[in-house]
C-alpha cells in the first residue's frame, strides 16, 4: 500500500470521501505519524523482517563513528539506525563467505566497560592472527559501544577496518503518492509485510478523529484488535525462526 492509496481509505474511514475538513497535507501528516508508529510496534515484534546490513570503512585513529552520517561502501549516508543487531569486521568490502568471513566485534552496554581493558593488554584471538599475517589490527579483539547515533571502538584502530553493520534503520517517510509504507531505511529497499499495511490508515483515522473531538465509531478498538492479530501472527513466524529448546534434548 503507497501513501496514496493509505489516504484513500483514511477518507473512507473517517466518512470524507473529498477534502473538506483534512486537506491531503494534513492527512498525508498524519499517515508519516502513524506510519512511523506502526513501523516501530512492528520491529519490536518482529525486527529481524527490518534489518539490513551495511558495510563501511572504519578510518584508522578514529576512536568513534557516527553512524547516521557515515557513508557506506556505495557513498551513500547510513541514516538513522532503530537498532544495531551486530558489528563485524570483514578483510574486504563484499559478501561474507569463507574468503571473507565476518569476526564479531564485542558490544559493550556502558563505555566504562568498553574502556576497561588496558592499552597494553590486547585479547589475541589465534584464528583472526592466522587468518590475517600480515594486519596486526585484524589479530585484536574490538569492541563497541553505542551512545546514540555514535558508535565507539576500543582498542582504536591503527589501521583502516572494513566493517559490516547489522541494524534495523527506522522507517521511510512516505511523501510522494507512490511512495510504499513501512519501508525500512529508504524507498530503494523493499517493502515488507505487505499483508500489516491496513493498520497504518487505520491509525491514522483514529488519529484524525480524535483530533477533531469526533467519536472514532469504534475505529480504535478494530486497530488494536487488526494489531493483536498481527502480533500473534508474527509471533508466530518469529517462534519458527527460533525453535524452542526441548528440554533433555540436545
Amino acid at each position: 500500500m503507497n501513501l496514496g492509496e493509505a489516504r484513500a481509505l483514511v477518507r473512507m474511514y473517517i466518512n470524507e470521501p473529498k477534502a473538506q475538513t483534512w486537506s491531503d497535507a494534513q492527512l498525508n501528516g498524519i499517515i508519516q505519524e502513524a506510519n512511523r508508529e506502526v513501523y516501530n510496534r512492528l520491529v519490536s515484534i518482529c525486527p529481524q523482517w527490518f534489518a539490513s546490513e551495511k558495510q563501511f570503512t572504519w578510518t584508522a585513529m578514529t576512536p568513534k563513528v557516527n553512524i547516521p552520517t557515515k557513508l557506506d561502501s556505495t557513498g551513500t549516508a547510513i541514516g538513522d539506525v532503530r537498532r544495531v543487531l551486530g558489528v563485524f569486521v570483514l578483510q574486504k568490502i563484499g559478501n561474507v563467505n569463507v574468503d571473507n568471513p565476518p569476526y564479531p566485534m564485542i558490544p559493550k552496554t556502558r563505555i566504562s566497560d568498553l574502556y576497561e581493558v588496558k592499552f597494553n593488554n590486547y585479547t589475541v584471538v589465534p584464528s583472526i592472527a592466522t587468518s590475517y599475517p600480515s594486519n596486526l589490527s585484524a589479530s585484536i579483539t574490538y569492541s563497541y559501544c553505542l551512545l546514540g547515533p555514535d558508535i565507539y571502538c576500543w582498542p582504536v584502530p591503527q589501521t583502516d577496518l572494513i566493517i559490516s553493520l547489522f541494524q534495523i534503520p527506522t522507517v521511510a517517510t512516505p511523501t510522494a503518492d507512490n511512495n510504499e509504507l513501512l519501508v525500512p531505511g529508504r524507498f530503494s529497499n523493499p517493502t515488507q509485510l505487505f499483508d500489516h499495511h491496513e493498520l497504518v490508515p487505520l491509525l491514522a483515522a483514529v488519529k484524525a478523529k480524535t483530533a477533531v473531538g469526533d467519536p472514532d465509531n469504534h475505529l480504535s478498538s478494530i486497530y488494536e484488535s487488526r494489531m493483536e492479530s498481527s502480533r500473534q501472527s508474527l509471533a508466530i513466524d518469529q517462534q519458527i525462526q527460533n525453535p524452542v529448546q526441548v528440554r533433555g534434548v540436545g
